[in-house]
């Protein structure tokens, strides 16, 4: 069972954002790399952040250009290539650790309230049982 945020908006339809690590973005990260994390940054539309990792990207590939075509010596071009790349493979995890925070703070922003962190074992589940929960009366 996961933990699940459950956020409610007065005129948009109630979301469950799972709290926690993102396997979808590791998954995507870790086997397609920057343009994998672009993906499922686009797919989640957490547009600022997609942009600022195709800008990541691109600083990425005009160093590793940087590096082919200024360093000559191959065993420190190949030092900065493999810096580059053990560099370029840790911000690929960074939205599976925090991919899932990034979401429940775009839904923050645009006006969901949280309702409550409920264990369930899918986001539809958990907002089943948050619909199923009794309503506790608002006081006078």
């Amino acid at each position: 069972m996961n933990k699940f945020q459950v956020f409610e908006h007065p005129s948009m339809a109630r979301v469950a954002v799972k709290a926690g690590f993102s396997w979808p973005a590791l998954i995507l990260g870790v086997f397609f790399s920057s343009m994998g994390c672009i993906v499922w940054l686009l797919f989640n539309r957490l547009w600022r952040f997609a942009a600022l990792w195709a800008a990541i990207l691109v600083i990425f590939i005009f160093l590793d250009s940087t590096i082919r075509t200024s360093i000559h010596d191959t065993s420190l071009q190949s030092m900065f290539q493999v810096a580059l790349f053990a560099l370029f493979f840790l911000s690929s995890l960074v939205p599976a650790f925090k991919g899932n925070a990034w979401k429940a703070g775009k839904f923050s922003a645009l006006g969901y309230s949280h309702v409550r962190t409920i264990r369930a074992s899918s986001s539809h589940n958990a907002m089943k049982m948050v619909d199923q929960e009794p309503q506790v009366p608002a006081e006078k």
